[in-house]
């Protein structure tokens, strides 16, 4: 029985140009999705005319390669272990507030590729797989990182989209205010803007007899800081000035003010980890009990992500501030 193989020429040369693509390389071409065209869902679905079950090509100014670095340079035949594809997506342009959100990392579905520009995104949510051999054949690779730090944050996200965490039902409902709040001052100049500027992710933590969805359940919010904005403190002393340790006697939002002032003011490490306790403690309570009573947000406290340990990560899911996934 004759067995179909590639030409083996084909293969060589499609290996060959391989090895100059990396994961974030972008470059002129299509993505694709299976659709049913009787029934559209999207506009490019719908011009394509009612056909049936079939697939929808759109092309794209640019589009992203997603798929990890060593599987696009991996043999895409023979061999133990062949990858004859890879996937990509399209590139977006993206402005304002969702702009901000995505470029600090808070978003599971846009990826950053600042090398083509501070507004240019891969949208996670459509990834379209193709042959090695119709990427070697669009073109040059051209970067959409600069180096290896934008890779790793591009890396990151991609598997961050792929891997978030399924909070439980009523979890979005009550983490809302927050995240209302920290869209509307993430676009802004003011101090409180640039210090949600400084907060690297927030992650949730429950108590360790609860499971996740467990009814009711009471959660904590660990707010993980620039390390250059919160020190960590020598020793045990730990002291503030009398007016600092006055502002519990003020009105939130005036409180959060000041907060956000002193902390521009301050380089004393004591006092940044007073502040930023305050400040986190200020912003959740903002939170709301979910309108059927399955969740409450408890407390806050901030950590410098200098001393956040791995292992808590794993236990301890981050939020994605766009759009929380719910179970």
């Amino acid at each position: 029985m004759e067995v179909w193989r590639p030409k083996a020429e084909l293969v060589n040369e499609t290996d060959r140009l391989m090895q100059a693509w990396s994961q974030g390389d972008t470059v002129r071409g299509p993505v694709v999705w299976l659709a049913d065209r009787d029934n559209p869902f999207t506009k490019p679905t719908s011009d394509l005319g009612a056909i049936g079950i079939g697939a929808t090509i759109v092309n794209q100014d640019l589009i992203v390669v997603v798929t990890q670095t060593c599987d696009i340079r991996k043999p895409s035949y023979g061999g133990r272990d062949p990858w004859p594809f890879v996937q990509v997506a399209p590139v977006v342009e993206l402005s304002g507030p969702i702009r901000n959100e995505a470029a600090a990392g808070h978003s599971a579905r846009f990826a950053p590729l600042p090398g083509l520009g501070k507004d240019k995104f891969a949208d996670l949510n459509i990834c379209s797989t193709m042959e090695k051999v119709v990427l070697a054949h669009l073109g040059n690779p051209i970067p959409g990182c600069h180096d290896d730090n934008d890779k790793a944050e591009f890396a990151n996200a991609v598997a961050r989209s792929k891997s978030r965490f399924a909070f439980p039902d009523g979890f979005d409902v009550a983490i809302k205010p927050l995240r209302e709040r920290f869209r509307d001052k993430r676009n802004g100049s003011g101090a409180e803007s640039i210090l949600i500027g400084q907060v690297k992710e927030i992650r949730a933590r429950k108590p360790k007899e609860k499971s996740w969805y467990s009814v009711p359940l009471e959660i904590e919010l660990v707010f993980i800081i620039d390390p250059d904005t919160l020190p960590p403190i020598e020793g045990d002393e730990y002291g503030v000035s009398e007016k600092i340790s006055q502002l519990n006697n003020y009105h939130a939002n005036d409180k959060i003010e000041k907060i956000a002032k002193y902390l521009q003011s301050t380089g004393e490490p004591s006092e940044r980890s007073f502040l930023w306790h305050l400040l986190v403690e200020c912003w959740y309570k903002k939170c709301t009990v979910d309108n059927q009573g399955r969740v409450r947000i408890v407390g806050a406290f901030p950590e410098s992500a200098s001393e956040y340990p791995i292992f808590r990560s794993w236990l301890e899911p981050k939020l994605d501030l766009d759009n929380l996934s719910r179970n």
